[in-house]
């Protein structure tokens, strides 16, 4: 009888791992479908028709959750797993992190070309660890 608790044990840790893919792939797609509205100039939930800013150029916040994903890939000085990435900024941070929140905050950053990069599926990086021709604007 002891197997089907087993059982159920690691059919519950493979529910909750495809949920955990479910949700970055689903941070991921929203963060593209907001940089395809916001290069087309359509903002459909918006009642005002102003647009945003193009790009963040805003400083990163000392302390917050942004800061230390930072902190940490500059420690590890390549690219981490966000699932990876969440436990270390946790562990850091002191503070609980939601994976999605990260994963959105950071490909808002990805997207404006700021600090942040996605060199594949379910990883970010800094630009600093990109070669300096990857990146024209810096000359």
């Amino acid at each position: 009888m002891s197997a089907v608790p087993s059982e159920i044990a690691e059919r519950v840790r493979k529910i909750r791992e495809s949920l955990d893919a479910i949700e970055v792939t689903r941070a991921e797609l929203q963060a593209e479908l907001d940089e395809i509205i916001e290069a087309a100039g359509v903002h459909p939930d918006r009642k005002r028709g102003r647009p945003r800013k193009a790009g963040l150029k805003r400083p990163i916040r000392q302390g917050s959750v942004v800061w230390h994903a930072q902190q940490v890939l500059e420690k590890r000085g390549r690219a981490w797993y966000i699932d990876d990435l969440v436990r270390d900024v946790a562990d850091l941070s002191g503070k609980s992190v939601q994976k999605t929140s990260l994963v959105s905050t950071l490909s808002r950053y990805v997207r404006a070309g700021e600090v942040f990069t996605r060199p594949k599926e379910g990883y970010y990086g800094l630009r600093a660890f990109e070669p300096q021709e990857a990146h024209p604007d810096n000359f």
